[in-house]
């Protein structure tokens, strides 16, 4: 047996749930603390087969590794209370803190250095791709002094690489990634629904699947499956931004995708219900929502 039977996950969103089903189905206990969580959540967390802890002082004494899976906008507030737990309660563990979560460089080594405080190691981590799943590919890119240790996953189900660099590596190539990716995805939101909202939907899409049929692949996958997701990338379009400043890029596209990840989430499209939020059925759908919030919003 390995050394991480033991996992305690902070998170319990699409991604968090899919990690826990996988290392369960592999034979690891994975506990997580669902304190003020909807009862969509605790429902698929007791369907995974997690094993609810009151409180993170308990979360921390019943893990060998914590991962933290988040919104990155709460990714430093949740670390210091962790860190918080370790000073009030005075625990003396070995717990591994990996921080999986989509932060600039700077801001993960804020979270080392507040581990450091009390002698907790931290590892910097970050997902490339969708939700575990068996037909899919999902790359977890490892970085710091102990990463290595993080190989053992392998065993779990997890597809694992270990970064050569320190704190910071893995979160700089997470950074660069999201930053194609997501930012791709924003443009196409915003072209496609203001091709709805100037009455030409159709025609676009004709010509793009002419020029580009790669696009309109992306424009019927990507679209609907963002918008249950969108809330999350507004923080991670700010870190992507802030990382873009501190080497002297601009950050004017990145924060323009955020503010298009603010319209998706603040629309009918990113609405969540007793915890849940659903993607639309189709990408026409995305326009024609957000193209009518805009107006709604432009006549003030």
């Amino acid at each position: 047996m390995g050394s991480f039977q033991k996992i305690g996950l902070i998170g319990m969103g699409s991604m968090g749930s899919a990690i826990a089903h996988t290392l369960k189905s592999h034979g690891v206990s994975v506990f997580s603390c669902l304190e003020g969580r909807s009862l969509h959540t605790r429902n698929v967390a007791s369907k995974v087969g997690i094993i609810e802890v009151p409180d993170l002082k308990t979360l921390v004494q019943s893990s060998d590794l914590i991962l933290s899976v988040i919104p990155p906008s709460e990714a430093l507030s949740v670390a210091k209370s962790v860190v918080s737990t370790f000073k009030r309660d005075q625990i003396k563990s070995q717990t591994l803190y990996a921080d999986l979560n989509a932060v600039s460089p700077m801001t993960i080594k804020e979270i080392s250095a507040l581990f450091q405080e009390v002698g907790i190691s931290v590892v910097d981590g970050c997902i490339l791709g969708p939700p575990p799943q068996p037909d899919k590919t999902t790359r977890f890119h490892f970085s710091g002094e102990r990463a290595a240790e993080l190989q053992e996953l392998k065993n779990y189900g997890l597809e694992v690489n270990i970064l050569a660099g320190g704190i910071g590596e893995a979160s700089s190539l997470k950074m660069c990634f999201a930053g194609t990716g997501k930012a791709i995805t924003a443009l196409l939101t915003q072209n496609v629904s203001l091709s709805k909202s100037l009455g030409i939907y159709d025609s676009y899409l004709q010509e793009i699947k002419t020029f580009y049929p790669y696009l309109d692949a992306m424009i019927n996958r990507s679209l609907p499956d963002m918008c249950p997701k969108a809330y999350r990338w507004i923080g991670e379009m700010e870190e992507i931004a802030s990382t873009l400043s501190s080497e002297g890029f601009q950050p004017t596209m990145l924060l323009g995708a955020k503010e298009i990840y603010e319209m998706v989430a603040k629309s009918e499209l990113g609405e969540s219900v007793d915890g849940e939020r659903k993607k639309p059925e189709s990408a026409e759908k995305v326009a024609t929502v957000l193209s009518q919030y805009v107006k709604e919003q432009k006549k003030g």
